[in-house]
Protein backbone atom coordinates (compact mmCIF):
# COMPACT_ATOMS: atom_id res chain seq x y z
CA UNK A 1 0.00 0.00 0.00
CA UNK A 2 2.97 2.30 0.39
CA UNK A 3 3.78 2.12 -3.31
CA UNK A 4 7.54 2.24 -2.66
CA UNK A 5 8.33 -1.02 -4.43
CA UNK A 6 7.66 -2.16 -7.95
CA UNK A 7 6.61 -5.57 -6.67
CA UNK A 8 3.94 -4.04 -4.47
CA UNK A 9 2.68 -1.92 -7.34
CA UNK A 10 2.52 -4.90 -9.68
CA UNK A 11 0.82 -7.26 -7.22
CA UNK A 12 -2.90 -7.79 -7.22
CA UNK A 13 -4.71 -5.78 -4.52
CA UNK A 14 -6.32 -7.69 -1.66
CA UNK A 15 -9.14 -5.19 -1.35
CA UNK A 16 -10.42 -2.02 -2.96
CA UNK A 17 -11.05 0.66 -0.38
CA UNK A 18 -13.08 3.74 -1.23
CA UNK A 19 -12.43 6.67 1.09
CA UNK A 20 -14.03 10.08 1.26
CA UNK A 21 -11.52 12.90 1.69
CA UNK A 22 -9.82 15.79 0.01
CA UNK A 23 -6.36 16.50 -1.39
CA UNK A 24 -3.95 19.36 -0.86
CA UNK A 25 -2.66 21.82 -3.46
CA UNK A 26 -0.11 19.31 -4.76
CA UNK A 27 -2.73 16.64 -5.32
CA UNK A 28 -1.59 14.57 -2.34
CA UNK A 29 -4.39 13.16 -0.11
CA UNK A 30 -4.82 14.80 3.26
CA UNK A 31 -3.25 13.11 6.27
CA UNK A 32 -6.65 12.03 7.58
CA UNK A 33 -7.26 10.06 4.40
CA UNK A 34 -3.84 8.43 4.66
CA UNK A 35 -4.48 7.49 8.29
CA UNK A 36 -7.75 5.81 7.32
CA UNK A 37 -6.02 3.95 4.54
CA UNK A 38 -3.25 2.73 6.86
CA UNK A 39 -5.80 1.63 9.46
CA UNK A 40 -7.83 -0.26 6.86
CA UNK A 41 -4.64 -1.97 5.67
CA UNK A 42 -3.78 -2.97 9.25
CA UNK A 43 -7.22 -4.45 9.85
CA UNK A 44 -7.13 -6.35 6.57
CA UNK A 45 -3.63 -7.69 7.23
CA UNK A 46 -4.53 -8.84 10.75
CA UNK A 47 -7.67 -10.56 9.43
CA UNK A 48 -5.63 -12.46 6.84
CA UNK A 49 -2.99 -13.38 9.44
CA UNK A 50 -5.71 -14.77 11.71
CA UNK A 51 -7.13 -16.85 8.88
CA UNK A 52 -10.25 -14.73 8.50
CA UNK A 53 -11.55 -13.51 5.18
CA UNK A 54 -13.52 -10.40 4.47
CA UNK A 55 -17.14 -11.60 4.03
CA UNK A 56 -19.21 -10.73 1.03
CA UNK A 57 -22.91 -10.03 1.29
CA UNK A 58 -23.96 -13.69 1.43
CA UNK A 59 -21.32 -14.64 4.00
CA UNK A 60 -22.24 -11.66 6.14
CA UNK A 61 -25.92 -12.66 6.03
CA UNK A 62 -25.03 -16.24 6.94
CA UNK A 63 -22.85 -15.05 9.82
CA UNK A 64 -25.75 -13.01 11.19
CA UNK A 65 -28.07 -15.99 10.80
CA UNK A 66 -25.57 -18.22 12.65
CA UNK A 67 -25.36 -15.76 15.54
CA UNK A 68 -29.14 -15.47 15.69
CA UNK A 69 -29.43 -19.26 15.80
CA UNK A 70 -26.89 -19.53 18.59
CA UNK A 71 -28.67 -16.83 20.58
CA UNK A 72 -31.90 -18.78 20.26
CA UNK A 73 -30.11 -21.97 21.33
CA UNK A 74 -28.50 -20.30 24.35
CA UNK A 75 -31.80 -18.81 25.46
CA UNK A 76 -33.36 -22.26 25.24
CA UNK A 77 -30.45 -23.71 27.20
CA UNK A 78 -30.81 -21.02 29.87
CA UNK A 79 -34.52 -21.69 30.29
CA UNK A 80 -33.98 -25.46 30.43
CA UNK A 81 -31.28 -25.17 33.10
CA UNK A 82 -33.46 -22.77 35.08
CA UNK A 83 -36.33 -25.27 35.06
CA UNK A 84 -33.89 -27.99 36.06
CA UNK A 85 -32.75 -25.88 39.04
CA UNK A 86 -36.35 -25.31 40.13
CA UNK A 87 -37.06 -29.02 39.81
CA UNK A 88 -33.93 -29.91 41.80
CA UNK A 89 -34.74 -27.44 44.55
CA UNK A 90 -38.06 -29.22 45.12
CA UNK A 91 -36.33 -32.35 46.43
CA UNK A 92 -36.89 -32.63 50.21
CA UNK A 93 -33.41 -33.82 51.37
CA UNK A 94 -31.10 -30.88 51.88
CA UNK A 95 -27.86 -32.21 50.35
CA UNK A 96 -29.62 -33.43 47.24
CA UNK A 97 -31.42 -30.19 46.37
CA UNK A 98 -28.28 -28.15 47.11
CA UNK A 99 -26.29 -30.27 44.68
CA UNK A 100 -28.95 -29.89 41.99
CA UNK A 101 -29.10 -26.10 42.32
CA UNK A 102 -25.31 -25.74 42.58
CA UNK A 103 -24.75 -27.82 39.44
CA UNK A 104 -27.39 -25.81 37.58
CA UNK A 105 -25.77 -22.50 38.54
CA UNK A 106 -22.32 -23.71 37.51
CA UNK A 107 -23.72 -24.77 34.16
CA UNK A 108 -25.70 -21.58 33.72
CA UNK A 109 -22.86 -19.08 34.16
CA UNK A 110 -20.74 -20.11 31.12
CA UNK A 111 -23.84 -20.05 28.94
CA UNK A 112 -24.70 -16.52 30.07
CA UNK A 113 -21.15 -15.45 29.22
CA UNK A 114 -21.56 -16.93 25.73
CA UNK A 115 -24.92 -15.21 25.35
CA UNK A 116 -23.35 -11.92 26.39
CA UNK A 117 -20.59 -12.29 23.80
CA UNK A 118 -23.18 -13.11 21.12
CA UNK A 119 -25.07 -9.88 21.76
CA UNK A 120 -21.87 -7.82 21.93
CA UNK A 121 -20.56 -9.33 18.69
CA UNK A 122 -17.37 -10.58 20.36
CA UNK A 123 -18.15 -14.28 20.08
CA UNK A 124 -15.47 -16.58 18.69
CA UNK A 125 -16.21 -19.66 16.65
CA UNK A 126 -14.54 -22.02 19.13
CA UNK A 127 -17.09 -21.03 21.80
CA UNK A 128 -19.89 -22.80 19.92
CA UNK A 129 -17.92 -26.03 19.73
CA UNK A 130 -16.89 -25.73 23.39
CA UNK A 131 -20.36 -25.21 24.81
CA UNK A 132 -22.02 -27.98 22.83
CA UNK A 133 -19.21 -30.35 23.77
CA UNK A 134 -19.62 -29.26 27.40
CA UNK A 135 -23.35 -29.99 27.45
CA UNK A 136 -23.10 -33.33 25.68
CA UNK A 137 -20.17 -34.43 27.87
CA UNK A 138 -22.11 -33.48 31.01
CA UNK A 139 -25.00 -35.66 29.85
CA UNK A 140 -22.61 -38.56 29.29
CA UNK A 141 -21.01 -38.11 32.71
CA UNK A 142 -24.37 -38.08 34.46
CA UNK A 143 -25.34 -41.34 32.75
CA UNK A 144 -21.98 -42.93 33.54
CA UNK A 145 -21.52 -41.80 37.14
CA UNK A 146 -24.94 -41.15 38.73
CA UNK A 147 -26.77 -44.38 39.68
CA UNK A 148 -30.50 -44.57 38.97
CA UNK A 149 -31.43 -44.82 42.66
CA UNK A 150 -28.90 -42.14 43.79
CA UNK A 151 -27.83 -44.65 46.45
CA UNK A 152 -25.51 -46.85 44.46
CA UNK A 153 -27.38 -50.13 44.91
CA UNK A 154 -28.71 -50.29 41.34
CA UNK A 155 -25.99 -50.91 38.69
CA UNK A 156 -25.09 -47.99 36.43
CA UNK A 157 -25.84 -50.10 33.37
CA UNK A 158 -29.55 -49.65 34.12
CA UNK A 159 -29.15 -46.03 32.97
CA UNK A 160 -28.36 -47.34 29.50
CA UNK A 161 -31.21 -49.85 29.63
CA UNK A 162 -33.79 -47.21 30.57
CA UNK A 163 -32.40 -44.13 28.84
CA UNK A 164 -31.29 -43.86 25.25
CA UNK A 165 -28.84 -41.99 23.11
CA UNK A 166 -31.78 -40.07 21.64
CA UNK A 167 -31.05 -37.53 24.38
CA UNK A 168 -28.22 -36.37 22.09
CA UNK A 169 -30.65 -35.41 19.31
CA UNK A 170 -31.70 -32.06 20.86
CA UNK A 171 -28.06 -30.99 20.98
CA UNK A 172 -27.60 -31.92 17.32
CA UNK A 173 -30.70 -29.86 16.51
CA UNK A 174 -29.21 -26.92 18.45
CA UNK A 175 -26.04 -27.24 16.37
CA UNK A 176 -28.17 -27.10 13.22
CA UNK A 177 -29.59 -23.75 14.37
CA UNK A 178 -26.11 -22.30 13.87
CA UNK A 179 -26.22 -23.36 10.18
CA UNK A 180 -22.83 -25.03 10.59
CA UNK A 181 -22.28 -28.52 9.12
CA UNK A 182 -19.04 -28.87 11.09
CA UNK A 183 -20.82 -28.06 14.34
CA UNK A 184 -23.50 -30.67 13.64
CA UNK A 185 -20.90 -33.38 12.98
CA UNK A 186 -18.83 -32.28 15.97
CA UNK A 187 -21.81 -32.52 18.33
CA UNK A 188 -22.79 -35.95 17.04
CA UNK A 189 -19.22 -37.21 17.32
CA UNK A 190 -18.81 -35.96 20.89
CA UNK A 191 -22.21 -37.39 21.80
CA UNK A 192 -21.42 -40.85 20.44
CA UNK A 193 -17.93 -40.88 21.97
CA UNK A 194 -19.18 -39.82 25.41
CA UNK A 195 -22.14 -42.19 25.33
CA UNK A 196 -20.05 -45.21 24.35
CA UNK A 197 -17.31 -44.34 26.86
CA UNK A 198 -19.87 -43.99 29.65
CA UNK A 199 -21.49 -47.28 28.69
CA UNK A 200 -18.09 -49.01 28.69
CA UNK A 201 -17.44 -47.68 32.20
CA UNK A 202 -20.83 -48.94 33.44
CA UNK A 203 -20.40 -52.33 31.74
CA UNK A 204 -16.94 -52.79 33.26
CA UNK A 205 -18.53 -52.83 36.73
CA UNK A 206 -20.64 -55.88 35.92
CA UNK A 207 -19.33 -59.25 37.03
CA UNK A 208 -21.13 -61.11 34.25
CA UNK A 209 -22.21 -58.70 31.48
CA UNK A 210 -24.76 -60.13 29.05
CA UNK A 211 -25.18 -59.29 25.37
CA UNK A 212 -27.46 -60.35 22.54
CA UNK A 213 -24.86 -62.89 21.54
CA UNK A 214 -25.48 -64.74 24.81
CA UNK A 215 -28.93 -65.80 23.63
CA UNK A 216 -29.20 -69.30 22.16
CA UNK A 217 -30.05 -69.58 18.44
CA UNK A 218 -33.72 -70.34 19.17
CA UNK A 219 -34.38 -69.02 22.67
CA UNK A 220 -37.52 -69.74 24.58
CA UNK A 221 -39.50 -66.95 26.18
CA UNK A 222 -37.93 -67.69 29.56
CA UNK A 223 -34.41 -67.69 28.12
CA UNK A 224 -35.07 -64.48 26.20
CA UNK A 225 -36.42 -62.62 29.24
CA UNK A 226 -33.66 -63.98 31.46
CA UNK A 227 -31.10 -62.16 29.29
CA UNK A 228 -32.97 -59.04 28.16
CA UNK A 229 -34.54 -58.26 31.55
CA UNK A 230 -31.38 -58.95 33.52
CA UNK A 231 -29.64 -56.09 35.33
CA UNK A 232 -26.44 -57.43 33.76
CA UNK A 233 -27.77 -56.91 30.23
CA UNK A 234 -25.11 -54.59 28.72
CA UNK A 235 -26.20 -55.05 25.08
CA UNK A 236 -23.07 -53.94 23.24
CA UNK A 237 -24.91 -54.46 19.97
CA UNK A 238 -27.44 -51.77 20.94
CA UNK A 239 -24.67 -49.22 21.41
CA UNK A 240 -23.33 -49.96 17.93
CA UNK A 241 -26.78 -49.51 16.42
CA UNK A 242 -27.40 -46.28 18.34
CA UNK A 243 -24.04 -44.83 17.32
CA UNK A 244 -24.65 -45.76 13.68
CA UNK A 245 -28.04 -44.04 13.48
CA UNK A 246 -26.84 -40.95 15.34
CA UNK A 247 -23.90 -40.50 12.97
CA UNK A 248 -26.00 -41.18 9.86
CA UNK A 249 -28.67 -38.73 10.98
CA UNK A 250 -26.07 -36.08 11.78
CA UNK A 251 -24.41 -36.61 8.40
CA UNK A 252 -27.70 -36.13 6.56
CA UNK A 253 -28.51 -33.03 8.61
CA UNK A 254 -25.04 -31.59 8.00
CA UNK A 255 -25.45 -32.18 4.26
CA UNK A 256 -28.84 -30.42 4.35
CA UNK A 257 -27.31 -27.43 6.16
CA UNK A 258 -24.46 -27.29 3.66
CA UNK A 259 -26.87 -27.34 0.73
CA UNK A 260 -28.94 -24.59 2.34
CA UNK A 261 -25.82 -22.43 2.69
CA UNK A 262 -24.98 -23.07 -0.96
CA UNK A 263 -28.46 -22.03 -2.04
CA UNK A 264 -28.09 -18.76 -0.14
CA UNK A 265 -24.69 -18.07 -1.69
CA UNK A 266 -25.86 -18.95 -5.21
CA UNK A 267 -28.90 -16.71 -4.84
CA UNK A 268 -26.75 -13.86 -3.55
CA UNK A 269 -24.34 -14.27 -6.46
CA UNK A 270 -27.25 -14.24 -8.93
CA UNK A 271 -28.66 -11.10 -7.31
CA UNK A 272 -25.27 -9.38 -7.59
CA UNK A 273 -24.99 -10.32 -11.27
CA UNK A 274 -28.46 -8.97 -11.96
CA UNK A 275 -27.75 -5.77 -10.07
CA UNK A 276 -24.51 -5.24 -11.97
CA UNK A 277 -26.16 -5.93 -15.32
CA UNK A 278 -29.05 -3.65 -14.42
CA UNK A 279 -26.61 -0.89 -13.54
CA UNK A 280 -24.88 -1.27 -16.93
CA UNK A 281 -28.14 -1.40 -18.91
CA UNK A 282 -29.52 1.50 -16.93
CA UNK A 283 -26.91 3.82 -18.41
CA UNK A 284 -28.40 3.42 -21.90
CA UNK A 285 -32.04 2.42 -21.52
CA UNK A 286 -34.78 3.24 -19.00
CA UNK A 287 -34.74 1.15 -15.84
CA UNK A 288 -38.11 -0.42 -16.69
CA UNK A 289 -36.76 -1.77 -19.97
CA UNK A 290 -33.54 -2.92 -18.33
CA UNK A 291 -35.52 -4.81 -15.70
CA UNK A 292 -37.65 -6.44 -18.38
CA UNK A 293 -34.55 -7.51 -20.30
CA UNK A 294 -33.09 -9.06 -17.13
CA UNK A 295 -36.28 -10.99 -16.37
CA UNK A 296 -36.93 -12.08 -19.96
CA UNK A 297 -33.75 -12.67 -22.01
CA UNK A 298 -35.87 -13.59 -25.06
CA UNK A 299 -36.89 -9.95 -25.32
CA UNK A 300 -33.56 -9.37 -27.09
CA UNK A 301 -34.30 -11.93 -29.81
CA UNK A 302 -34.59 -10.50 -33.37
CA UNK A 303 -38.14 -9.66 -34.37
CA UNK A 304 -39.80 -8.69 -37.69
CA UNK A 305 -42.38 -5.91 -37.59
CA UNK A 306 -44.18 -3.82 -40.21
CA UNK A 307 -43.67 -0.13 -39.51
CA UNK A 308 -44.16 3.25 -41.12
CA UNK A 309 -41.37 5.82 -40.85
CA UNK A 310 -42.00 9.50 -41.54
CA UNK A 311 -39.09 11.88 -42.08
CA UNK A 312 -39.74 15.52 -41.27
CA UNK A 313 -37.32 18.25 -42.37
Amino acid sequence: LSGNSAAAAASQPDAIIVLAGGVDATGRPHETVLRRLRRAAELHTSALAAGRTLPDGADADLARAESAGMRLAQWGRTVAIGLFAVYGASFPPFPTNALFVGAAVLFLLPGLWHLHSLYRGTERRWQRFFFLALDVTALSLVSALVPPDLGGEVPLIVNYQVLGIYYVFPFIAIAALALSPALVLWTAGIGVLGWVAGWAHAASQLENPLHWSDLPPTPSAAEYLAVVKSVNFAAAENRVTEAFFILVTAGILALAVKRARKVVRDRAALDRERANALAVFGQYVPSEIATRLMRDPTALAPQTREATVMFVD
